[in-house]
């Protein structure tokens, strides 16, 4: 019966409940990760268009 009493204490409980956090941390950090190369790839896109847009005038003589 101690054994039941020992394993549901608050220093246990507080144990396992810092294996959740690190877990929380690590979606947190991989959503972080995600939405980070989803505007780098945006703002890449946008970049690129922009440049071949001024490459384009150049090579036509710079008329708009």
């Amino acid at each position: 019966m101690m054994n039941l009493v020992d394993k549901y204490t608050t220093e246990e409980v507080a144990a396992n409940e810092e294996g959740v956090v690190a877990i929380e941390y690590v979606i947190v950090a991989g959503a972080i990760v995600v939405a980070l190369a989803t505007i780098w790839t945006a703002f890449g896109t946008q970049l690129t268009a922009k440049l071949n847009t001024i490459v384009g005038n150049v090579g036509d003589g710079g008329g708009a």
